[in-house]
């Protein structure tokens, strides 16, 4: 099953009943599974399953960077609901020119659900498999250190995988991780300090 036909089924699976989810989730679902079936002139967006394919196929590519995962060189897998959102928010393309629908996601789970794993993932992907020059994926919050948290994941994510590095050029720094081919960059930003 691709990652598309598995965002369908959870979606489908969550709007019969069958999968527990809250009411904005069953929304979430109801409105991909009404716009798939969506056509006309006036209707702009169109599901691009390749598009969402890769994004999912590159966050499941990641290594796990803590626990008893990251100890056996372990790769993320996807939980349904994870790979749903993924799916959502990457295959969703607006038919005059490919880009992205949705330009913000929302994510709010309880903890331990691996929250800042896959946001590492999607920073990174962002970074380096969005082909965009000059491309800036930041982490963003009020304080340093609470922006560090997904960067921190990030960048354990790059050090660890050196194909990755290779393959897509990346720089792992201190306080960045650069694309220097395309002058891309992904950073921690935080509200502290006069500004």
């Amino acid at each position: 099953m691709t990652p598309s036909e598995s965002a369908k089924a959870y979606a489908k699976g969550v709007t019969s009943g069958k999968i527990p989810a809250g009411e904005f989730i069953r929304l979430a679902c109801q409105r991909f599974l009404d716009d798939l079936k969506r056509k006309g002139a006036d209707w702009p967006y169109r599901y691009d399953a390749e598009k969402a394919d890769r994004a999912v196929r590159f966050m499941e590519k990641m290594p796990h960077t803590k626990g008893k995962w990251a100890r056996k060189a372990e790769r993320l897998k996807l939980e349904p609901w994870q790979l749903f959102k993924t799916a959502a928010i990457f295959g969703w393309v607006r038919k005059t020119d490919g880009t992205r629908r949705f330009r913000t996601g929302y994510l709010e789970v309880a903890r331990k659900n691996a929250k800042t794993t896959v946001l590492g993932g999607i920073g990174l992907y962002m970074l380096v498999a969005d082909n965009e020059w000059g491309g800036e994926v930041y982490s963003a919050a009020t304080t340093r250190d609470q922006a560090k948290i997904v960067f921190d994941i990030a960048q354990q994510m790059a050090r660890m995988d050196g194909p990755f590095r290779a393959k897509f050029g990346v720089e792992v720094l201190t306080h960045s991780i650069l694309v220097k081919e395309t002058s891309s960059k992904f950073v921690p930003l935080s509200a502290e300090g006069s500004t």
